[in-house]
This record gives C-alpha cells, structure tokens and sequence, in this order.
C-alpha cells in the first residue's frame, strides 16, 4: 500500500511541476493538444499506457 502512494506522490509532483513553474507554456501546451485529431491522442495515450505497463511490469519482476 505505502508503494502504491508513493507512486500516486510521484504522479501528482510530476503533474503539478509544469503548471506551478511555467503556467503560461502549460496553458499553450493543452491548447495545442486539444486541437490535436483524436486518433493521434488516443495513440499517444495508448503509448503512454503501454510504457507505464512495462515500466511496472519491470520493477515487478526484480523483486
């Protein structure tokens, strides 16, 4: 349990670093993602997912 918040911790640092330092260019990023077609944001979420699945799936298998 105390991983699984330690990883939510990492999460939610990692996310708040853009908007909290450069809010401006965070604001224009998801500007331009928005405009984005859906297939390219659904592949790119699709990759993200994928890798985040082999990152835990690698540090699960080292214990």
């Amino acid at each position: 349990m105390s991983l699984l918040l330690m990883a939510i911790g990492i999460f939610l640092l990692l996310e708040g670093l853009m908007p909290a330092l450069a809010p401006n260019a965070w604001k224009r990023a998801l500007l331009a993602l928005s405009e984005l077609p859906n297939n390219r944001v659904r592949r790119f979420g699709g990759a993200m997912v994928i890798a985040g699945v082999v990152i835990l799936w690698r540090l699960s298998s080292q214990n």
